[in-house]
């Protein structure tokens, strides 16, 4: 079984706008945002692994993992560049998401001989659910966004990014000595 926790505060930067077909020529670094443009996601990811052996020669084995994630952001994007002044305008937009996949296998692996002729089967299906949900709010005009210099903006920001996060694992598994399975062993994979 695993368990991961992660909380993260991203700090969001939508880099330089493009004139023409190049990006504007402005320092790399030159931030056009705000310092409330930020993201936090929480995300959890569970997992479970349950494995089963018949006999020597045939196992199977589940596996399930989901991964949800939850979060909020306030974010400044950038539109209309006006190229000789190099004014661009911004909108403003905050929203929430929720984010939830989970995916699962299960597969039966197999040895068997036939005619003198060693065989590895692999028999498997695999599942997988997606859903993305996301609530925006867009504000086009001052005083929540308004046009900046893209040559001369202003104020400078820091840019920020902390992660906190855990991780728990708990693995169990047995394999008797000496015994190592592959689906294509080489000539010298000890059987």
């Amino acid at each position: 079984m695993d368990f991961i926790y992660q909380d993260e505060d991203n700090f969001i930067d939508d880099g330089i706008p493009a004139i023409g077909d190049r990006p504007a020529k402005v320092p790399r670094e030159r931030f056009l945002g705000e310092a409330f443009s930020d993201t936090n996601t929480v995300n959890y990811v569970p997992a479970l692994t349950v494995a089963h052996r018949f006999n020597d020669n045939w196992k199977v084995e589940a596996r399930y993992q989901a991964e949800i994630a939850d979060g909020f952001y306030t974010d400044i994007g950038q539109f209309n560049v006006n190229a000789a002044t190099g004014d661009v305008d911004r909108f403003s937009f905050i929203g929430r998401f929720d984010q939830d996949s989970h995916f699962g296998t299960l597969d039966l692996t197999g040895r068997f001989s036939t005619w003198g002729l060693e065989h590895t089967l692999l028999m498997g299906g695999d599942y997988y659910w997606y859903k993305y949900l996301e609530i925006n709010r867009f504000f086009a005009a001052p005083p929540f966004a308004g046009p900046i210099n893209i040559f001369n903006p202003g104020l400078r920001h820091d840019h920020r990014s902390v992660q906190v996060g855990a991780s728990a694992t708990n693995q169990q598994f047995w394999q008797p000595a000496g015994m190592v399975r592959t689906l294509s062993p080489g000539p010298d994979h000890p059987r």
